[in-house]
């Protein structure tokens, strides 16, 4: 009789301290204490999300924040009259879902997983002990939303562009058209 080798778990602390070391390289969580970070890892569960998964839809509510552990993914944006517009590729070490954490608004974007990707999800209510423990944090991702919501509205206006100059472009066109010329 063979003996298969057993499946040993890894222990809960150290899986723990391995998110909290990760957290810590997602740039935002840096100014952290360990202890903070440890607390935050063990408050929380990772997901994992296969590739073409949606992780959070545009308009959706929400109330947390994702930690990119392992993959990528695409954050994307509608734009009525126009097909979906890609604003931007997160990694391992990035963010996003900061607005609904920060202000309770819906999503404004969506967020779809490229590859299988590993998030670490954090919710309000832990967030904001670590707020009032660090009150610069809250400009740090303030600033953030801010560029974010500049990037946004750029690629609106862009996405609007194209379309009204090809809607001219088509006017054009019929006008020509119309008139044999």
């Amino acid at each position: 009789m063979t003996q298969l080798p057993m499946h040993v778990e890894e222990p809960q602390e150290a899986i723990v301290a391995e998110r909290a070391r990760r957290l810590r390289s997602a740039g935002v969580l840096g100014m952290l204490a360990i202890e903070q970070l440890v607390k935050l890892a063990g408050e929380h569960d990772e997901r994992i999300y296969a590739s073409g998964e949606q992780i959070i839809r545009q308009g959706d509510s929400g109330e947390s924040m994702f930690f990119i552990i392992d993959g990528e993914v695409v954050v994307s944006l509608n734009v009525p009259g126009k097909d979906q517009i890609q604003l931007r590729r997160l990694e391992s070490g990035d963010y996003f879902g900061e607005m609904s954490l920060m202000t309770g608004e819906p999503r404004l974007a969506t967020v779809t997983a490229t590859a299988e990707t590993r998030v670490f999800e954090v919710t309000r209510s832990s967030f904001r002990e670590i707020l009032e423990q660090q009150p610069g944090l809250i400009k740090q991702i303030g600033d953030n939303i801010h560029r974010r919501l500049i990037e946004k509205e750029e690629a609106v206006d862009s996405a609007r562009s194209q379309h009204l100059g090809e809607t001219s472009s088509d006017i054009l066109t019929r006008i020509k058209e119309f008139f044999r010329l």
